[in-house]
C-alpha cells in the first residue's frame, strides 16, 4: 500500500513462507521488516535477514539471505475516506550481508511507485509498478513488475486481500511470470495484526506456489 507508518512510532513486520518452484523448495524464517518515520511524509525501511533453507536436487542449503535499505515517500494525499487517492515511492537496495551461499555481492537497487484509490470507504484499489536491477552470480540484469490489489473488510477486526501481479525478467535471464494470491489479516488489538496468505504462479506446468503467515507490531516511541 502507498501508507506512511505514523510519526513517533516504530512498525515491525515479520513471518514465515514456504514457496516451491519446480522441484526446488525454500523455507524463509524472519522476512523482518523495520518501518519507522523520522519526519512526515518519509519512512525508513531497514530489512532485517532471513534464515533461508533451500533444498533441490542439487542439494540443501542453509543460511542467512541479504539484508535491504529503503525509503518510502508520500507524493501525493488526497482526500479522505471514499474518494481518497494516495501515491508513495519507495527507492532501495538489498546488502550484501548473507551467508556465502545466498550473497550477492553486488547491490540490487529498486524503485516502486504506488497508487492507492479508496473506492467506497471500504475497499482500497492499489497499483504497483516496480523497476529492479537483480543480480545472479555478480551478473546484472533488468526486472520489471506490476500488480493490482483489492482489500476489504469481512468483519470488525478482520480483512482480506486479493492481489494480481507479473514480473517480467530481461531476455536471457530467465522467465517472466505471474501471479495470483490473497490473505486474511485479523487485528487483535489497535497495534498488532496477524495474517495468513498464500498465491500461485499462473498458467504454469510444474509447481510454483508459496504460503505463509505474518505479524506486525506498531509501537509508539
Amino acid at each position: 500500500g502507498a501508507g506512511i507508518v505514523p510519526t513517533g512510532t516504530l512498525q515491525l513486520e515479520g513471518g514465515y513462507r514456504y514457496s516451491r518452484v519446480g522441484p526446488d523448495k525454500m523455507h524463509t524464517l524472519g522476512e523482518a521488516l523495520l518501518r519507522v518515520a523520522p519526519a512526515e511524509k518519509l519512512e525508513l525501511r531497514i530489512g532485517v535477514n532471513s534464515y533461508l533453507v533451500s533444498r533441490s536436487p542439487g542439494g540443501d542449503d542453509s543460511g542467512f539471505g541479504d539484508g535491504s535499505l529503503a525509503l518510502k515517500y508520500k507524493l501525493l494525499q488526497r482526500g479522505e475516506g471514499m474518494g481518497a487517492v494516495d501515491l508513495s515511492t519507495i527507492l532501495g537496495t538489498t546488502l550484501p550481508t548473507g551467508s556465502e551461499i545466498y550473497r550477492e555481492n553486488k547491490l540490487q537497487p529498486w524503485t516502486q511507485l504506488i497508487l492507492e484509490w479508496n473506492i467506497n470507504g471500504d475497499v482500497v484499489l492499489s497499483y504497483n509498478f516496480y523497476y529492479g536491477l537483480a543480480s545472479s552470480s555478480g551478473d546484472q540484469y533488468n526486472t520489471f513488475g506490476s500488480g493490482i490489489a483489492f482489500s476489504f473488510p469481512l468483519a470488525d477486526r478482520l480483512g482480506c486481500f486479493l492481489e494480481y501481479y507479473g514480473i517480467a525478467v530481461e531476455k536471457g535471464y530467465g522467465e517472466n511470470t505471474s501471479y495470483l494470491d490473497g490473505g486474511i489479516t485479523w487485528l487483535l488489538s489497535n497495534n498488532l495484526q496477524v495474517d495468513i496468505h498464500s498465491g500461485a504462479g499462473l498458467g504454469e506446468t510444474d509447481p510454483n506456489y508459496f504460503v505463509g503467515v505474518g505479524l506486525s507490531f506498531n509501537w509508539g516511541l
